[in-house]
């Protein structure tokens, strides 16, 4: 999961210009010349990889090129959207009773024809919890240890039952021992060395570990190796990156869970624009059959007119939402939080700055996790005029002791008053403080700096003293996660995944720390005590009833205010390819690459 990233910037008449004059030279140079063997998908990306290294991926451009190299234990279905054996080659066995779970793998074979077996598991799990990789580590912590069985079959022990077990420790993808083996030795030499026959932990294990993961992350791994449909052949950085089509690849041409797999394409083309507006032109022209990317509103109407090109639209994982510092007071008072969801209008917010391209959200799980989601949880608002609005947050602070010099009146429209709150001061009598909202800028992302401006008028309105204040990102999650110096922000969450274990992450009293996850500073000793008990749940059923109460005691609490999820819309050429897969954050998934097929 991620910090959501940027979205629209400048606006579409200078982005067209750009695209017409500087981008039809730089579009004549990064065309060719590409490697022509066979039919290709070709897919626009708007950067490329910081590295091919998998324990080392940070950015989504190298995620997307990965996912068809680097395997996984179990797979998401896009029809049932559950988990299905992938590498593995049944569901896993739980033994509640030893702690343990055992699957049997599949007959693969790794692109240089070698056999995948156990080894390369225990292998890729090993390094994780051995140099505790600070993206999977957590996934491992609890497993005590994992063992071979025999070639084709693997047993982890746990510590203690976790349920995150299922979602994203069986889901981790799987290196080829015999490539990595020899850079693992050496990070391990290097850790034997720091640690000489010492046991350590906390800041002297963090300490030792730092010379060990520098090698293993700083491998630049030119060519990776794959278990996918597709095997890397080449990167021309600033141009293009070529995987072609792995005749090794276990599912091939297979009718699998029911749905018949290619890869129906010799390969994938990767092809780096570095701006939309020479992407966008590109897919036009059909010199890229898919813009892997989510369209800006103001390219829209343009590509909805050619015939020739598809929109796909599809709801993305995550959500954008305003946070309170609940440190400092009024903030945190539960009941002045809620007179702020009153007034905070989030289909107006949908309609105006995202032009449709939102739904509202109401619980901390986004709708597409469909078996966490909760549609019940308490709402402010919702259905109601904006005078009404008004009057439920005045009627709310009046009965908990707030005053004004002068009380708000709410007109007919969002942000419009009557009369205008002053003079707002707190049941102990003290005059409400100025605060700050802080965003990032709109050329980062005009959607979250349109929204923070506007909240800010709809509060200043009712007599909240509020200033917006837009800032770098960096500078903004510096300020709220590392000082926890600020009183609102508006950011949001990508790629969350399944798994609601981040509820535990975002929220519990633990997380509450300098450049931990729960920046508002929320405790509730009850929301910690579910938290803990869903967190080792095995049971689905059980655990998802936890889940849902999580959701209603933070939407009464109201530690922050989830506002929308962004649709994603994307491109692709209809003319080329058929048989797009459609599932949450959009049709740029393995599904699409192994069942597309040329319309030829």
């Amino acid at each position: 999961m991620h910090h959501s990233s940027r979205g629209s910037s400048t606006s579409y008449r200078a982005r067209l210009m750009w695209g017409l004059f500087g981008g039809l030279c730089l579009l004549g140079i990064l065309l060719g010349p590409y490697p022509a063997q066979g039919e290709l998908l070709k897919v626009g990306l708007l950067d490329e990889p910081k590295t091919l290294n998998p324990f080392a991926v940070k950015d989504i451009w190298a995620a997307k090129v990965l996912m068809s190299c680097y395997q996984r234990l179990y797979y998401r279905d896009y029809r049932s959207n559950k988990l299905i054996p992938w590498l593995a080659a049944g569901d896993p066995v739980w033994d509640p009773e030893d702690l343990t779970v055992t699957f049997r793998l599949r007959e693969a074979r790794w692109d240089d024809g070698s056999s995948f077996t156990a080894e390369d598991v225990i292998f890729t799990a090993g390094v994780i919890m051995k140099f505790r990789l600070p993206r999977y580590w957590n996934n491992w912590s609890f497993v005590e240890k994992i063992e071979a069985l025999d070639p084709q079959t693997v047993r982890i022990w746990l510590k203690k039952p976790m349920a995150i077990l299922w979602e994203r420790t069986l889901t981790t993808f799987v290196v080829e021992k015999s490539k990595w083996e020899p850079l693992v030795q050496r990070a391990e030499e290097a850790l034997y060395k720091a640690l000489g026959a010492k046991e350590a932990r906390g800041r002297a294990l963090r300490v030792a570990l730092a010379k060990p993961l520098e090698i293993l992350t700083s491998f630049p791994n030119e060519r990776p190796e794959s278990l996918g449909p597709f095997t890397f052949q080449q990167w021309r950085k600033g141009s293009f990156i070529f995987l072609k089509r792995n005749e090794n690849f276990f599912a091939k041409d297979m009718t699998f869970h029911g749905a018949p797999v290619g890869p129906y394409v010799d390969g994938i083309l990767f092809k780096v624009f570095g701006n939309m507006d020479t992407a966008v032109l590109a897919l036009k022209k059909g010199s890229i059959d898919y813009l892997w990317w989510g369209i800006e509103s103001g390219y829209l109407d343009d590509l909805k007119k050619d015939p020739k090109i598809q929109i796909f639209s599809t709801l993305k994982s995550g959500y954008r939402y305003l946070a309170f510092n609940l440190r400092r007071p009024p903030l945190s008072d539960r009941v002045f939080r809620q007179a702020v969801a009153y007034l905070v209008d989030k289909d107006f917010l949908v309609q105006r700055i995202l032009h449709g391209q939102a739904v509202t959200l109401d619980t901390v799980v986004p709708p597409d996790n469909t078996f966490y989601f909760n549609p019940h949880t308490p709402t402010y608002g919702k259905g109601l005029a904006w005078p009404e609005r008004v009057k439920r947050a005045r009627e709310l602070l009046l009965r908990a002791g707030y005053r004004w010099a002068v009380e708000p009146l709410g007109g007919k429209i969002p942000g419009q008053f009557m009369t205008k709150g002053e003079g707002l001061t707190m049941p102990d009598g003290r005059p409400v403080k100025k605060m700050h909202l802080l965003t990032p800028p709109a050329d980062y992302d005009a959607q979250r700096a349109q929204a923070g401006n506007m909240i800010q008028q709809w509060l200043r309105g009712f007599g909240i003293p509020i200033q917006w204040r837009p800032m770098s990102f960096g500078a903004m999650i510096k300020r709220v996660r590392a000082q926890q110096d600020f009183d609102m922000f508006v950011s949001g969450w990508g790629a969350l995944g399944s798994d609601p274990d981040y509820l535990r992450s975002f929220f519990h009293s633990r997380s509450d720390r300098p450049k931990g996850r729960n920046s508002g500073g929320y405790h509730n000793p009850e929301f910690d005590n579910l938290a803990d008990i869903q967190a080792e749940t095995m049971d689905l059923q059980e655990r998802r009833k936890i889940v849902l109460r999580l959701q209603e005691i933070l939407m009464e609490d109201l530690p922050y205010i989830p506002l929308y999820v962004p649709i994603n819309l994307e491109g692709v050429r209809k003319d080329r390819f058929r048989g797009w897969i459609q599932m949450t954050g959009g049709i740029g998934n393995l599904w699409s690459f192994l069942c597309i097929k040329p319309m030829k």
